[in-house]
């Protein structure tokens, strides 16, 4: 297919973020919460290239606005605890303690909720600008197309195990620091901690039934068994491979990661189908890619590009690349 629209390069780092502060306050705002891309081709790449450069910042350089709060937090309940009570220790047992604690691991949980939207927003106003701009996304042809095979796609359980082991390294780490200072801030992280960890194993393990392959690619259509869903090849209009970004990068997968986004020629009428679970995940699909069903292979042991490939040999759909 060829390009329809004429447009410049999209600006990246230092230059995408300084084309975006030159656009209006409201346009900036209208961009970030639509559903539309911008019919002029010169803000639609200034909006790829911000949301890439955003995207593409490391998660501590994200955060730390919030851990620069946190200390100085932390340093003024010091201070004001010296001087309202001189000689109280601030450290092991002390009432201090807590009074610094709670709003910091508070304030945290509210700055990771917000990083979400955040990012949820800018993965939008890429793929809704990036699929408009045909000139600046030149699709590139896939080497090696296999054959119109069916295909399981399973989890990688090595990735799995590693990225459990790092959820758990880090509650042990941040436990461990907190007792260090106070065994009952300590305590209390302790317990967050437990929650969230387990909470995170058990969605997940519910949410992807590992055991489970993660999609299956048949002559009709796939299939997503951990949702109970089926999807014609009929309903769809194309498949993108966009790239995968996370703050916390692959979590231990090698190589550039990437994302196979199956768009549905009538999204609304394929969510209206789907069970609760998987239409809550195909409405946020549909806001971070463009399509209700998208699938990182960042824990799969297949690439994106191979299951791109063998879905358009099966289904005859384009297939779009977007990214560098």
């Amino acid at each position: 297919m060829q390009p329809t629209t004429a447009a410049p390069p999209v600006p990246t780092g230092r230059a995408a973020l300084d084309a975006w502060r030159e656009l209006d306050r409201g346009l900036r705002r209208d961009l970030l919460r639509g559903d539309r891309a911008h019919p002029d081709p010169t803000t639609a790449v200034i909006a790829v290239g911000y949301a890439r450069a955003m995207l593409g910042v490391p998660y501590w350089r994200r955060a730390w606005p919030v851990l620069v709060a946190v200390v100085v937090w932390a340093v003024a309940v010091v201070i004001v605890t010296e001087i309202a009570a001189p000689g109280v220790s601030f450290g092991w047992g002390s009432p201090a303690g807590p009074a610094a604690a709670v709003p910091a691991v508070a304030a945290v949980l509210l700055a990771m909720l917000r990083l979400r939207r955040r990012s949820l927003a800018w993965h939008r106003l890429e793929s809704l600008h990036a699929a408009a701009l045909w000139v600046t996304e030149q699709p590139a042809p896939y080497a090696g197309t296999p054959g119109a095979q069916e295909m399981a796609v399973r989890y990688d359980r090595a990735v799995l195990r590693r990225q459990y082991f790092l959820l758990v390294a880090i509650a042990a780490f941040a436990v461990a620091a907190a007792s260090a200072w106070n065994p009952a801030v300590g305590l209390g992280i302790a317990a967050i901690f437990g929650v969230l960890v387990t909470l995170t194993v058990v969605l997940t393990m519910r949410s992807t039934r590992p055991h489970l392959p993660a999609l299956h690619l048949r002559a009709d259509g796939f299939e997503v068994p951990a949702l109970e869903a089926r999807v014609a090849w009929s309903e769809l209009g194309e498949i993108r491979v966009v790239p995968y970004r996370a703050p916390a990068g692959g979590l231990g997968a090698k190589g550039r990661n990437r994302v196979v986004v199956f768009v549905a020629a009538d999204a609304g009428t394929l969510i209206a189908r789907l069970r609760p679970r998987a239409a809550r995940r195909a409405r946020t699909c549909m806001k971070a890619y463009g399509g209700p069903l998208a699938f990182a292979d960042v824990a799969l042991e297949r690439s994106a590009e191979e299951i791109a490939a063998a879905a358009s040999a099966l289904s005859g759909l384009p297939v779009r690349r977007f990214g560098p």
